[in-house]
């Protein structure tokens, strides 16, 4: 990450990806390093000097949610409830830090299987290496990172009044309820919430474990 003046705190920063190269002649007709070959990522040259190399970094986006939002809803007939509690983010990007740590060739992340493995397979995936240029900081480790989460739901069941009083309660009922049920994301990693161990640092996943989904069934009784 990097922090400037008009900057957000904390934003990426690193190479553009425009594709990858896919012959001998794609690689001769481009800028590139010495250690690029064909299959692995091209680099945009932004500094427009022929060469790639750090003055071609640039900024990849903000880990700095534009909006956080959340609402809640409840509807209900005679007996019977239905409640549901949404929250969710949009407008911020995540790092995937664990791609440039697991080597693709081990087929720890399923975009694998969409690699470059010949001129035409794949302009958007590299080759499988285990390092090189293809893990520099760039815009291919960079994702969208909103998001929106059924955060709870649940159905509630009353039972009848005639039911309760032979009982010798006032009131009873049922519920069923859900936690963390499901996450509508387009970011391919364990969860789109991310934090970090710091300001510079947030929105860069190591591989962080995803909140978990929990159901229960009780019961409310008034006596």
């Amino acid at each position: 990450t990097r922090t400037e003046k008009g900057q957000p705190i904390g934003a990426f920063y690193g190479y553009q990806v425009i594709g990858v190269f896919q012959n001998q002649a794609d690689l001769d007709a481009n800028p590139h390093t010495n250690l690029q070959g064909i299959g692995d990522l091209k680099f945009a040259d932004l500094h427009n000097d022929g060469v790639i190399d750090a003055q071609d970094r640039t900024y990849l986006g903000s880990p700095i949610p534009k909006y956080i939002y959340g609402f809640s809803g409840e509807i209900s007939y005679k007996s019977l409830s239905l409640s549901a509690d949404f929250q969710g983010q949009s407008g911020n990007t995540i790092y995937n830090g664990k791609m440039a740590v697991r080597p693709d060739l081990y087929n720890y992340e399923a975009r694998v299987t969409n690699r470059w493995h010949g001129e035409g397979t794949s302009d958007s995936e590299p080759r499988a290496t285990s390092g090189g240029v293809n893990y520099d900081q760039s815009s291919y480790f960079i994702e969208s990172g909103s998001f929106l989460r059924l955060r709870s739901i649940t159905i509630n069941y009353s039972l009848p009044a005639k039911l309760t009083s032979k009982l010798y309660m006032s009131k009873a009922s049922v519920y069923l309820r859900g936690t963390n049920v499901f996450t509508v994301s387009k970011y391919s990693g364990y969860t789109p919430e991310i934090g970090g161990t710091d300001v510079t640092s947030t929105g860069i996943d190591h591989g962080i474990y995803p909140i978990t989904a929990v159901y229960s069934l009780g019961m409310n009784l008034t006596f």
